[in-house]
């Protein structure tokens, strides 16, 4: 009778331990998925899509005349873009003071959406207005010339498309003598986040809504995201004003210049900076876009390190960097698009992983507003 009774006793020593376990692995799962969804805000996406992430590509001003300017030409994109899976194109209309010719843009959008793709437009405000006295090639943002030609260039891009994104490049780094009447009293970084609301909103948001006011507006944010309060990108006020927001996870090394060292980074940091604007943004955080350089290596590592970041579209930055007769780099080398292109499905293998498998980890603080920091430094 002992000995049974024993016997019972160790089995119930020994199981109970086991029962307890998987019973808190199962409840600590749940709470941590619950954890998740409430502070991020993103509804898991259905893991059974063949493609889960959308790849995209995105057309340059100055690319139009060698891949757009006639039908035999738009025919071969059409061929390249379907063999890649890619269903989505966003087309410049503005980059380094020119604008696209309405005929060329309209009848390129209009082949490309017959063939089947989603179109949207783009524009990279570089050289344009009135020059800026820290980054010359960029306006300053308090002269009446600078905004007008704003409200220019986005009245023209909306009547010709639905969606707009807006390349990162409207920041404010002046330091004239009209910007430091403005600013008075305000620090740098409030004078500077106050100042793009104000400029965003009446001089692109409002033309663009005049002009179409269906537009579904997009901003992305550069790579450098030490820097963004300081130059006047305020995730929440862009949260509040667009429809959606992106970011740039290109990663090193690039070019000489004021901001591209912090971008120069390991491959890590095109992770983190997904998944830290997937937090900040939820819903609204739409995706990526990583580019080609001079490198050995550094773009296909920002395409992997970036689906794993769960971005819901990846744009591969510009078309020049997928065509056969490839020809563009940031830094004038060959880049590394034609191994990210081979590499396809895999990467849409892993972004269905990913989402399947939402990641989980340490949480870092980084605040919106935050003041920049330099290498060195991990938050």
């Amino acid at each position: 009778m002992k000995t049974e009774y024993m016997k019972k006793l160790i089995l119930i020593i020994l199981v109970y331990p086991v029962i307890l376990g998987v019973f808190s692995i199962i409840m600590l799962s749940s709470c941590v998925s619950e954890s998740d969804n409430d502070r991020t805000g993103i509804e898991q996406r259905d893991p059974g899509t063949n493609a889960r992430i959308l790849l995209s590509t995105y057309f340059m001003a100055d690319e139009f005349e060698r891949y757009l300017a006639s039908d035999e030409a738009i025919d071969e994109v059409i061929r390249i873009l379907q063999q890649y899976g890619i269903r989505k194109i966003y087309m410049e209309t503005f980059r380094g003071g020119s604008q696209v010719s309405s005929e060329i843009l309209s009848h390129a959008r209009d082949r490309l959406r017959k063939a089947g793709f989603t179109l949207a437009a783009a524009i990279c405000t570089t050289e344009w207005g009135e020059p800026g006295t820290v980054l010359t090639n960029f306006a300053c943002l308090t002269k009446e010339g600078s905004k007008k030609a704003l409200a220019d260039m986005f009245t023209f891009a909306a009547e010709h498309f639905d969606t707009i994104m807006i390349d990162e490049y409207i920041w404010s780094h002046c330091q004239c003598e009209d910007c430091h009447a403005e600013k008075g009293a305000s620090t740098w970084t409030d004078f500077r986040c106050d100042q793009m609301r104000l400029v965003l909103r009446d001089y692109v948001i409002a033309p663009s809504r005049k002009a179409n006011p269906g537009i579904h507006l997009i901003y992305k944010f550069p790579a450098m995201y030490e820097q963004f309060a300081r130059q006047g990108q305020d995730i929440d006020y862009m949260l509040e004003d667009f429809e959606e927001i992106w970011i740039g996870t290109e990663v090193g090394p690039f070019p000489a210049s004021p901001q591209n060292p912090l971008r120069s980074q390991g491959p890590y940091r095109a992770f983190f900076l997904m998944r830290w604007m997937n937090e900040m943004g939820g819903e609204q955080m739409g995706g990526s876009w990583i580019m080609p350089l001079e490198d050995d290596g550094h773009a296909l590592d920002a395409a992997y390190q970036t689906i794993l970041g769960d971005p819901r579209e990846l744009i591969l930055h510009p078309y020049g960097g997928i065509a056969p007769e490839y020809h563009w780099a940031l830094s004038g080398g060959e880049g590394q698009f034609p191994d990210i292109m081979r590499d396809v499905e895999e990467i849409t293998q892993l972004a269905r992983i990913v989402n399947e498998n939402p990641v989980r980890g340490l949480i870092a603080a980084r605040p919106n507003r935050a003041e920049p920091w330099y290498p060195g430094k991990a938050y």
